[in-house]
């Protein structure tokens, strides 16, 4: 899924789903890719999602698409990892997304993004993509 605003750009895109480890997992948590451009900035990393978390973030997603009004929230199991929010800005159904991102790598580093709008009428096929991932899971 790729929004923006034609000058910053948000990339999402499910690039894992983990298979059942019985009697541990039964599977279907997913591994978040986030990638963020702007104006020579780029930062991306990525993060595990549950698969309790996955489900509902979904539909939220699809709930917000069909009435525009809500938001969809998906946060990390590693706490203050990865948070994605895409919500609706106001009652003409405008939508938005924002989030924050944290790399524990050499450095701790963290970045997070404020309200980037985008086209509402772009949600269908990013939608699809990601309930593709689900239906993988």
């Amino acid at each position: 899924m790729i929004v923006g605003d034609g000058v910053t750009q948000v990339e999402v895109v499910v690039t894992d789903v983990a298979a059942p480890v019985p009697p541990h997992s039964t599977g279907g948590d997913v591994r978040l890719h986030i990638r963020l451009t702007c104006e020579g900035f780029t930062g991306a990393g990525s993060s595990w999602i549950a698969h309790d978390v996955w489900q509902r973030f979904l539909r939220q997603l699809e709930r917000l698409e069909d009435r525009r009004e809500g938001e969809a929230v998906v946060d990390s199991m590693s706490p203050d990892d990865l948070r994605v929010r895409i919500f609706v800005t106001n009652r003409a159904g405008h939508v938005a997304i924002d989030g924050q991102m944290r790399t524990r790598s050499v450095r701790d580093l963290r970045w997070q993004f404020g309200a980037i709008p985008f086209d509402p009428t772009l949600l269908p096929p990013p939608l699809g993509e990601l309930r593709a991932a689900r239906n993988a899971s």
